[in-house]
């Protein structure tokens, strides 16, 4: 099954270039990711995903389905627009793309962790996990 390597609960341990991702994409400063105790807990379930993200006392749900367009509400609240994204599978990764073709966020497993990485034009960023 596509994306199984995906399945548990991740804790943050760095990450890369988000600055210049969160530029790129006109969001404010202060909305890069700085607190170090995020969690993310993915579930795969054949073509239907629940990733649940903790950041402090903060926590977010999202239920993806793959093929199915769907507006990221935190995304849409930085942007002051509707942001859309389609989920899909290349191999084990979890693909979504934005519907301007600008974006894409890639989730994949590498070397035992979980790598987030987000594209936005040419700018490239990445959060990594450990295995919690």
């Amino acid at each position: 099954m596509p994306g199984e390597a995906l399945n548990g609960k991740w804790v943050f341990d760095h990450g890369e270039n988000m600055e210049e991702v969160v530029q790129a994409m006109n969001f404010p400063r202060d909305k890069i990711p700085k607190d170090t105790s995020t969690t993310v807990e993915i579930k795969v379930n054949g073509d239907s995903i629940t990733i649940k993200t903790t950041l402090g006392d903060k926590t977010k749900e999202n239920e993806l389905v793959i093929g199915q367009p769907r507006v990221a509400p935190q995304l849409s609240q930085l942007a002051g627009k509707d942001v859309e994204g389609t989920p899909s599978w290349d191999g084990d990764k979890l693909i979504v793309e934005g519907s301007g073709g600008k974006g894409k966020i890639i989730r994949e497993v590498s070397g035992g962790q979980l790598h987030v990485t987000f594209k936005f034009g040419e700018v490239c960023g990445k959060r990594i996990f450990n295995k919690a």
